[in-house]
């Protein structure tokens, strides 16, 4: 359900997925990526989590878990409301943000905003915790709020956005992801990897 839309970039939808099942999912997710991944190479080299890095590896959204189509479902049914060109064919990557104590993702951005691209994140759970955006355009940065449930997107169209550093022993869980028109994909260097939204 959409909730707000903060400075005509930034959509907030609130859903209600079980948690507890998700978190159970996201568990076993960055466990296999930890173990079968680690010695990939990592593609996101600013600072973050390892699950992060290695979010060319793997798509979240292939795994047969519980909760895990409820929440394709879900971007697809948001990223549907907003979307500025029905027509076009979009493509989804997924991976999971895992913050043990002390980790946090600094600056950057995901496509240049000629791409015509879209980046999100589902908060699962990650209370108390924020999201600091600089907008194009804008002078001021903006702080998304993360409440478990919340679900986030925005355009890439040259923002930068971050996390800070996580202070708490249980982990901080997200699920991120980017939607791609299909043209830009280079379907011989990511076998396996994206699928339709």
């Amino acid at each position: 359900m959409h909730i707000k839309t903060i400075h005509n970039y930034i959509h907030l939808f609130k859903y209600n997925l079980d948690k507890e099942r998700l978190l159970d999912s996201s568990k076993k997710i960055y466990d296999l990526v930890k173990e079968n991944f680690s010695k990939d190479k990592k593609e996101f080299t600013e600072q973050s989590t390892l699950s992060t890095q290695l979010f060319k590896s793997y798509n979240f959204l292939l795994y047969p878990l519980d909760q895990v189509h409820d929440l394709y479902t879900n971007i697809k049914e948001s990223f549907d409301s907003i979307k500025d060109e029905p027509k076009e064919k979009y493509y989804i990557q997924c991976w999971v943000n895992y913050y043990q104590k002390g980790d946090f993702i600094d600056w950057h951005r995901h496509f240049d905003k000629e791409r015509k691209t879209w980046h999100g994140f589902y908060c699962l759970d990650c209370e108390p915790s924020f999201t600091t955006y600089k907008l194009p355009d804008l002078n001021e940065t903006v702080n998304v709020y993360s409440e478990n449930n919340l679900m986030v997107i925005s355009k890439s169209d040259g923002d930068e956005h971050r996390t800070w550093p996580w202070e708490y022993d249980k982990p901080r869980i997200t699920i991120a992801f980017d939607i791609v028109p299909g043209h830009h994909i280079k379907y011989d260097k990511w076998l396996n990897h994206w699928i339709p939204i």
